[in-house]
């Protein structure tokens, strides 16, 4: 990308990011670090790209800016030799064995003493004093960032950090000189850019975004040439397929990025509540080994399931319980990550309005507890496998397999609970009894697509205590959710990658022509084109062939 276009990138994320760009401090000569230590007097915006300390990947001034400005008592408590040694080095330890994830979340310890390394955004829900803990938080931004000790002249085009530490890298290409992120910018990553250098190595940073005006591509693990990218891509309106619509405003079609991705409240939202490592099998196990040695793989959101998650949670918070939301989401759409993430961001939503149904009051979380309803074994499985591995907290998580399992884990204050469709008629009773509760019910595959046993025994088990023979499993739920009077204290949240015309009219949004429409769309068309699903009718014989 010339320097002109480049140089827009990085002015428009830094904005909206920072609040400013280097141009406008620059102009007006406020020094780049509000911090009140003197000692960091001499690290000015001047020179931002020799701030960072290429050994370590860290930006130090904002690193000891944060860490004095926030916890200056605890640092005075320090035993060993020297602090300003010792803390980078041990921190640098601690990524390298747990991941920045971990270290972010959960802070490190320096010998005696035990330092934050982020304050998550607090819900309406927390303590004043969280939500003043949260605006310390120093987010930035280097342009032009060197990161490496055996080159020093290479450069990285933009590196985005929180408290010191980096969380994204960015390339920039220009299409209209004949460069695309699709093409030249993975190429640069996986041919110009050692995945040995401290800065871009697995687990140091949490993705490395490759962009242009059109599209926008993300790995979260370097591997030469080895390295998978991923669309980070809104798709087509109405799901003709993959890439960005035009930008309605004129501007790029990649404005997404800056205006609803890189925004404070959203990058925070994202190192809480939706990056995680996947161990394997090991993340089944009860003491998971958090380790880097043992990880496969940095699970990151896809735009489209970070994109469903937000809206359905905005759209809660404004209506209150009761709604039926339809999320159709193709096969190739990581729904089993989407379902995960969307239980533990409903258990903490709060009303942004007391007209929103069922609502207590402004700082009281709307849901007693989410269901998670499935009708496949294999992905109920799955599905308890991701929810431990993401792991707040075991104490919040249960399987319901009767009504006495549902009534337990409600008094223990389970507040997600998992079960089977076979198993979920069952459990209604409780759920009516229990009225001064509310409940968010997810319901992965709103209709039962397979046929044959799976179905055939979700139909024999409802059938014992309803009439409704030859009914699929969006049907047999619609008549539960009537014959149990269940939609006072229940929003209903269903997954669906096929939906027919009924499952439409009863879960999804009826338009003003009488046409209704999921909630959410991730398209067919957009997963093959995305590579995620093979396209059947690609290649393939006729019978007579």
């Amino acid at each position: 990308m010339n320097k002109t276009n480049e140089q827009a990138f990085e002015a428009l994320i830094e904005k909206a990011l920072v609040g400013t760009t280097l141009e406008e401090r620059q102009q007006t000569g406020v020094n780049d670090i509000d911090a009140q230590s003197p000692d960091l007097d001499k690290y000015y915006w001047g020179l931002p790209k020799d701030m960072s300390d290429k050994k370590y990947a860290f930006d130090m001034r904002r690193l000891w800016s944060f860490l004095r400005t926030t916890q200056q008592n605890i640092i005075d408590e320090y035993k060993g030799k020297n602090i300003e040694n010792e803390l980078p080095k041990q921190l640098s330890k601690a990524i390298d064995t747990f991941g920045i994830i971990e270290v972010l979340r959960k802070g490190v310890d320096i010998d005696n003493i035990h330092v934050t390394m982020f304050y998550p955004k607090p819900s309406p829900a927390d303590s004043q004093l969280s939500k003043e803990k949260y605006i310390q938080n120093q987010f930035s931004v280097t342009r032009q960032q060197t990161f490496s000790v055996s080159n020093p002249g290479l450069e990285i085009d933009m590196v985005l950090y929180v408290n010191g530490l980096p969380l994204f890298t960015f390339e920039f290409k220009n299409p209209w000189t004949h460069q695309t992120a699709k093409y030249d910018g993975q190429k640069q990553y996986k041919e110009e850019r050692n995945p040995k250098e401290t800065l871009l190595k697995f687990g140091r940073c949490l993705a490395h975004f490759t962009m242009d005006k059109n599209e926008v591509y993300f790995t979260t693990k370097l591997n030469s040439g080895k390295t998978f990218f991923m669309p980070f891509n809104q798709g087509l309106p109405d799901g003709q397929g993959a890439g960005n619509p035009v930008n309605p405003n004129g501007g790029y079609k990649t404005a997404y990025m800056w205006e609803k991705v890189l925004q404070k409240d959203i990058v925070a939202d994202i190192i809480m509540n939706y990056v995680l490592f996947d161990y394997g099998e090991a993340k089944t196990q009860k003491k998971v080994p958090h380790i880097m040695s043992n990880a496969k793989k940095l699970i990151f959101p896809r735009f489209h399931q970070l994109d469903v998650v937000s809206k359905l949670i905005i759209d809660v918070a404004k209506v209150g319980v009761g709604k039926t939301y339809l999320i159709e989401h193709s096969a190739g759409s990581g729904k089993s990550n989407s379902i995960t993430w969307l239980a533990y961001k409903l258990i903490d939503v709060c009303p942004v309005t007391m007209d929103a149904v069922r609502a207590k009051t402004l700082d009281s979380r709307l849901y007693d507890s989410v269901i998670i309803v499935t009708d496949r074994r294999l992905l109920d499985k799955q599905i308890t496998d991701n929810i431990k591995a993401f792991g707040k907290s075991e104490k919040i998580v249960a399987h319901a397999d009767t009504s006495k399992d549902l009534k337990k884990a409600i008094e223990d204050g389970k507040r997600i609970i998992i079960t089977t469709i076979q198993k979920f008629p069952y459990i209604c009773d409780s759920i009516s009894d229990v009225s001064e509760h509310n409940f968010a019910i997810i319901i992965d595959e709103a209709h039962s697509s397979q046929s044959g046993i799976a179905a055939d025994s979700v139909n024999k088990t409802i059938q014992k205590d309803m009439d409704c023979e030859g009914a699929d499993t969006d049907e047999l739920l619609e008549k539960l959710m009537k014959d149990r009077k269940m939609s006072t204290n229940c929003s209903y949240f269903a997954f669906t990658a096929t939906p027919k015309k009924e499952t439409l009219e009863r879960f999804g949004s009826e338009d003003k022509d009488g046409k209704f429409h999921p909630f959410h769309l991730y398209s067919m068309k957009q997963a093959i084109e995305e590579g995620f699903i093979l396209d059947v009718l690609s290649n393939y014989t006729t019978y007579k062939s």
